[in-house]
């Protein structure tokens, strides 16, 4: 990422869990964003953005549901924001997939 000079990374199926400390997978110079799979092997998703970036994890409901590897994160860049969401969309997925595109627009309008 550092020889690319990336300013946002989207990692799907990052494997961590809870276990896994932050400090293992993290990157100099970058912020680590991680929604890790929940009572299943496999999944999560995770956002790196360059710390000269300010960001944080964005909530758009006030609880999002653990069902859904989704994670929304807001980065700001001088007047401008940035909404950067990473999903992770299994191929058995516990849910129906046009639960999760209904759940996805509900929380952008």
């Amino acid at each position: 990422m550092i020889g690319y000079d990336i300013d946002i990374a989207v990692i799907s199926e990052t494997h961590m869990k809870k276990r896994h400390a932050d400090s293992c997978v993290s990157i100099s110079g970058y912020t680590l964003f991680r929604r890790d799979r929940v009572r299943r092997n496999a999944g999560g998703v995770a956002v790196y953005v360059r710390n000269t970036l300010p960001a944080v994890e964005w909530l758009p409901t006030p609880l999002i549901d653990s069902i859904y590897e989704l994670l929304w994160v807001q980065v700001s860049h001088a007047h401008d924001l940035a909404f950067v969401c990473a999903l992770y969309h299994p191929p058995s997925p516990l849910y129906k997939t046009p639960d999760i595109l209904m759940y996805i627009e509900s929380t952008v309008l």
